[in-house]
């Protein structure tokens, strides 16, 4: 599968999977609720550290590529 994740997008996966990830090990939520955060944040973790992601392809999203816009 080809890269299919820009940078920006990259980050903001890492950071927000790993907040997702340490609310699900500290968090004093329910353990199932834990279990979702957990598994949802290295889920997030892992996309943006391999910059692929299934769901984008299967929707034909592809945030590599700067959109350029001219305004006259």
């Amino acid at each position: 599968m080809q890269i299919n994740e820009g940078i920006a997008d990259r980050i903001a996966r890492a950071y927000i999977g790993d907040a997702l990830l340490i609310t699900a090990v500290m968090g004093p939520l329910p353990s199932f609720v834990n279990g979702v955060l957990g598994i949802t944040g290295a889920v997030l973790v892992i996309t943006g550290l391999a910059g692929r992601c299934p769901l984008y392809k299967r929707l034909g999203i592809d945030t590599t590529k700067p959109k350029l816009t001219f305004v006259h």
